[in-house]
């Protein structure tokens, strides 16, 4: 249905597919066959009642189409913080990718948070959504679980569980965590202070193995008074950040767990150091700048984010379309170092 502004003040009213039947002189059945796309309707009695209702404003009636089709043409996006830029990316993608596909998406932040996390699936199921892409918070499997009892298709986005089988697309976190260390043990740093993310996180484990094997094949000890946890949130939320920067460690470079984290240390640290960051090497890691164009001299770790968001609808769309199949979509992205902003002669180490 659609709204028809009457111009005699009264009340708008909703067009319906027996008004577009009565201006073009088609049967209401022909009309909605027509809209919907259906092919025993000619190409060119389409064109005509598509046409009208365009001219008309028609809008379809969602929630008909889907008590009709049993589809409401909706995929839930539940993400643990849509303040972060990286997710934003992601998300504009997504719905890029949703949107070529004929789907719209219901976003959802979770705030890290499994009460939050396990509401928003109740949301999404109570609205019927065709499928669901989420990035666990990890804490507890209840919400997955939820998803599980009312067999909605769902595919991990960012994360995964180690002992729950499921459908993902992660990046290679422990490559990248390795890639970062290597770099900055390449620049002849020995001391580097891992600002890592909540162990309790397959992505945080995974680029501390990282970590360690860069650490290893350098022959370099292993110093866990390097290594600490801070937390993943929006800007301004940094009071765990600013302990950890209090504390008198000695270390000459930083691998942070986010490039969001990165770029807080980058304006903490000679605050609280007093010390001239660019003698300090830190490198981030989501490699944002490649999308918010940041004037800003800069070191991350970086995967191909257009694959990523293609490879996560085209699995969860396959899993709708045969929700039977043994077919399991379990995806790792490939990950590299970036360099934004160096100067002019700058040379990437080999």
């Amino acid at each position: 249905m659609y709204i028809m502004t009457d111009i005699s003040g009264k009340k708008p009213r909703r067009v319906t597919l027996k008004m577009i039947a009565e201006q073009t002189g088609f049967t209401i059945n022909t009309v909605s066959h027509a809209l919907n796309g259906k092919s025993d309707i000619s190409a060119r009695t389409t064109e005509i009642i598509k046409r009208k209702a365009q001219e008309m404003g028609y809008i379809n009636d969602m929630t008909a189409s889907a008590l009709r089709s049993g589809f409401t043409k909706t995929i839930a996006l539940i993400l643990p913080n849509v303040a972060n830029p990286f997710w934003a990316v992601l998300i504009k993608g997504i719905n890029l990718e949703l949107y070529r596909a004929g789907y719209t998406s219901l976003i959802m932040d979770t705030d890290e948070n499994s009460h939050l996390e396990y509401r928003a699936v109740q949301s999404a199921i109570s609205r019927k959504v065709d499928g669901i892409i989420i990035c666990p918070n990890q804490l507890d499997t209840k919400a997955i679980q939820l998803i599980e009892k009312h067999r909605i298709p769902y595919i991990f986005l960012g994360r995964k569980f180690e002992d729950f089988p499921a459908n993902y697309v992660i990046w290679d976190d422990e490559n990248g965590g390795f890639l970062a260390t290597s770099y900055l043990l390449s620049l002849g740093k020995r001391k580097i202070l891992f600002l890592n993310g909540p162990r309790h996180i397959s992505s945080s484990a995974e680029r501390f193995r990282g970590y360690c094997r860069a650490l290893a094949s350098y022959q370099i000890p292993y110093d866990p008074a390097l290594v600490a946890e801070t937390t993943i949130s929006a800007a301004g939320d940094n009071n765990d950040l600013l302990q950890i920067l209090k504390q008198d460690l000695d270390f000459d470079a930083i691998f942070a767990f986010s490039d969001f984290i990165a770029w807080e240390i980058m304006v903490l640290l000679p605050k609280l150091k007093q010390v001239d960051i660019s003698q300090i090497p830190i490198i981030g890691f989501d490699d944002i700048q490649s999308d918010l164009r940041l004037p800003l001299p800069f070191t991350t770790i970086g995967a191909d984010k257009t694959l990523e968001v293609r490879q996560v609808v085209q699995s969860l769309l396959k899993i709708i379309k045969d929700p039977d199949s043994d077919t399991c979509y379990q995806i790792i992205m490939p990950t590299h170092l970036v360099f934004h902003n160096q100067p002019e002669g700058w040379a990437a180490p080999h």
